[in-house]
């Protein structure tokens, strides 16, 4: 049998194992007798063991219940890279590794990566990529693409490469350690190629220093200098082809400090704001635009992303869940 879970959570285990028993699937509680003999109940670990050909619909299910960081199968691997979580996104089709005390991707760079309108055989540029999850996610969208992820972080860049042999995209994802407001000529040096990608996408720091206190594991990648946002984009141009598309992922009330800074290097803006719910203000928008484009500025309707009941709406899980791209109308 093969380990699906590790855990000294109770609930946590009683949880899984009611998941299991609704889909039907056989399964093992091991060490529980251990923890009673021990006297050490909820200090011990128990595993939930399943079948080889169980596991991948096992594994379906806990990340479908959105308990996928709970899963077990690069236990021992996770335990070797210090406090690093094994994450599942897009309905388990991909799973990184991720520092468990610091930033974690979560659904922006889903969202960010499904509203790049990239084609097999095209090259994309992922800035500030972290462990990878934007680059990855699309490679997973679309065959025969090719990510090059970037981050000033060597100990993310290392998780990152990790990342794209763990989902079998080694060919196709390589992770280059350098900072985007470095001179261009430096950026060359490290690998990246100018004006040698026909998407760039990021999801820059929302905020510049000053305007907000960040904590300690999350203001290096929530805050920038006041000038950063302009080195951003003078990367992006720079590293975009002749009439490509830059995405990023960004605040709706930023907005105001970002188009100014597009002006001569980018046209054609598409704005496509997200909606937590029916009615609510958006809470991110997605921004592309066109290298040397002077094509004017659209709104989209956007997307709202739960229901009246709290559950993603349609599209939103077809996101999220089962890899579908945004379309706005490239």
């Amino acid at each position: 049998m093969k380990e699906l879970l590790r855990s000294n959570d109770a609930v946590l285990i009683s949880f899984v194992s009611a998941l299991l028993d609704e889909e039907g699937i056989d399964f093992m509680v091991a060490d529980m007798n251990m923890s009673v003999l021990e006297g050490s109940i909820g200090a011990l670990p128990r595993r939930i063991l399943v079948g080889e050909d169980e596991f991948p619909h096992a594994s379906r299910t806990l990340n479908e219940a959105g308990i996928g960081n709970a899963l077990a199968e690069d236990a021992k691997a996770c335990a070797d890279a210090k406090d690093n979580t094994s994450d599942a996104l897009l309905g388990g089709r991909i799973s990184v590794l991720q520092p468990g005390r610091r930033h974690r991707s979560g659904s922006d760079a889903v969202w960010l990566q499904a509203a790049v309108p990239a084609r097999r055989g095209e090259k994309v540029l992922d800035a500030g990529a972290g462990v990878g999850v934007a680059g990855l996610c699309l490679l997973a969208r679309v065959p025969g693409s090719v990510v090059t992820a970037v981050d000033i972080d060597p100990d993310l860049c290392a998780l990152a490469e990790a990342n794209g042999a763990r989902n079998g995209f080694a060919d196709r994802f390589t992770a280059i350690e350098a900072d985007v407001t470095a001179p261009q000529n430096v950026l060359c040096a490290k690998g990246l190629v100018a004006e040698g990608y026909d998407h760039v996408m990021a999801n820059p720091p929302y905020y510049e220093e000053g305007t907000v206190r960040p904590s300690p594991v999350s203001a290096s990648a929530h805050v920038m200098a006041s000038d950063g946002m302009e080195a951003w984009l003078r990367f992006c141009a720079g590293m975009a082809a002749p009439k490509g598309l830059v995405t990023l992922i960004y605040l709706p009330e930023r907005l105001p400090r970002l188009l100014p800074l597009l002006d001569g290097r980018f046209g054609g803006i598409i704005i496509f704001p997200l909606y937590p719910r029916e009615g609510a203000p958006a809470t991110r928008c997605i921004l592309q635009a066109k290298k040397g484009s002077r094509a004017p500025l659209q709104v989209l309707p956007g997307l709202t992303l739960h229901g009246a009941g709290g559950a993603y709406t349609a599209l939103a899980e077809a996101v999220l869940r089962r890899g579908a791209g945004l379309d706005l109308d490239r």
